[in-house]
C-alpha cells in the first residue's frame, strides 16, 4: 500500500542525497535551509504544500530526514534558521547514533 505522503519521503530523500554531508546535529535545518536557498527545491516545497497542505509537509518532512539517517537519538530542540520551520524548533540528533556513521 502506497503511502500519502511517499512523494514528500521522496523529496527528502533526494535533498539528503544532494547534501555534502547530513551527518550532523541540525541535519533537519539542513534540510530544510537546502529547500529555502535552492529555487527548484524550494518550487518542489510549495507544490507538496499545495497538494498535501504546509503543516502535513513541515511534519512529514523532518520525520522521513530522522527514519532515513536511522532514527538517531533526539538531543533537545535547537533553534531554526530556516524561515520554512514555523516554529523555528527543529530536533537535533546525535551523530553517534545515526546510520551514516
Amino acid at each position: 500500500m502506497a503511502r500519502k505522503t511517499q512523494d514528500v519521503k521522496d523529496f527528502v530523500e533526494d535533498v539528503l542525497a544532494g547534501m555534502r554531508d547530513a551527518c550532523v546535529e541540525d541535519v533537519t535545518d539542513r534540510v530544510f535551509l537546502a529547500i529555502q536557498e535552492d529555487p527548484a527545491l524550494l518550487a518542489e516545497y510549495e507544490r507538496l504544500c499545495t497538494k498535501h497542505g504546509r503543516g502535513v509537509v513541515n511534519r512529514q518532512g523532518p520525520k522521513w530526514v530522522w527514519k532515513a539517517l536511522g532514527r538517531p537519538r533526539n538531543l533537545g530542540m535547537g533553534a531554526a534558521r530556516s524561515k520554512l520551520i514555523p516554529s523555528g524548533r527543529y530536533s537535533r540528533f546525535d551523530v553517534a547514533t545515526m546510520a551514516c556513521r
